[in-house]
């Protein structure tokens, strides 16, 4: 999935920096390398950043987008319960069943097999503090919808 027109700028409103689609390839390319999983994404709203979230798109990677300054405990709940294969945007040593590649924890056995048409998760937390997912499944729920309208008669 591309979600930039080709003719699109991404600007920084702050440095004035614009956005390339190299790195949306390279972090595309680094992507479709992983073996299967989700990608918990710590994301700032930096170019950097943006980039690794296209490039996750575009190479068809499922990913959370996190706070980067969630806090650590929260992180590794989150971590030790779903079990992505990849955790990006981290500064501090990876828990024990990662590895550290640049500032990247990196699953060294097998994550957990997403939805095939799972594209993004949000974290939340529930009333009582509880971390907690929630999923989007932004392919297969517009087809499920367009035929279900058509079961019914509607064929928008």
């Amino acid at each position: 999935m591309n979600l930039l027109h080709p003719g699109a700028r991404v600007v920084d409103a702050v440095t004035g920096e614009t956005l390339r689609p190299d790195d949306v390839d390279a972090a595309a390319a680094a992507f479709a390398q992983l073996p299967p999983g989700v990608v918990f994404a710590l994301t700032p709203t930096e170019l950097g950043a943006v980039a690794r979230y296209l490039g996750a798109l575009a190479a068809g990677r499922p990913i959370a987008l996190l706070d980067p300054d969630l806090d650590r405990t929260v992180l590794h709940g989150l971590v030790d319960r779903f079990e992505p294969v990849q955790v990006t945007g981290v500064r501090t040593a990876p828990p024990e069943g990662y590895r550290a590649d640049g500032d990247s924890w990196v699953r060294q056995g097998p994550a957990v097999e997403p939805h095939p048409e799972l594209g993004a998760a949000a974290h939340h937390q529930r009333v009582d503090g509880q971390p907690e997912a929630g999923a989007a499944f932004p392919y297969g729920r517009v087809r499920q919808r367009r035929r279900h309208r058509r079961q019914l008669g509607d064929h928008r």
